[in-house]
């Protein structure tokens, strides 16, 4: 069985989140964001923090490279995600950050201590 990561990662229209009439008429949310940014990536490394443990999963050009991993044990709930985009598609790599935004909570709230 994949894991979930693994299929919202790697499979398109994965990661719709609304029921079928909200869906067709919600622009830009169509499940495809983050597994295209993994397939044009030459690294792409996701964490998640959930029920007391960090998880870990490494992707090269859309493809895992592991298995996702328990990494460690974490009182996090979250996900971050590292990609490196893929030099032989994207002729400027280098990218700076304007701002940040505080880590939200599941209800939208910014975390304490963020």
């Amino acid at each position: 069985m994949m894991p979930a990561v693994q299929v919202v990662l790697t499979k398109l229209h994965a990661g719709g989140k609304f029921d079928a009439s909200t869906y067709k008429v919600s622009g830009g949310l169509h499940g495809v964001g983050v597994s295209c940014v993994n397939a044009l990536s030459q690294e792409f490394n996701v964490e998640i923090w959930r029920d007391g443990h960090t998880w870990e999963m490494d992707f090269s050009c859309g493809d895992p490279v592991s298995e996702l991993r328990q990494a460690g044990t974490s009182k996090k709930r979250g996900t971050k995600v590292h990609f490196l985009p893929d030099k032989s598609i994207f002729k400027v790599t280098e990218f700076k950050l304007r701002h940040a935004r505080p880590a939200a909570s599941r209800d939208g709230l910014p975390q304490q201590g963020a």
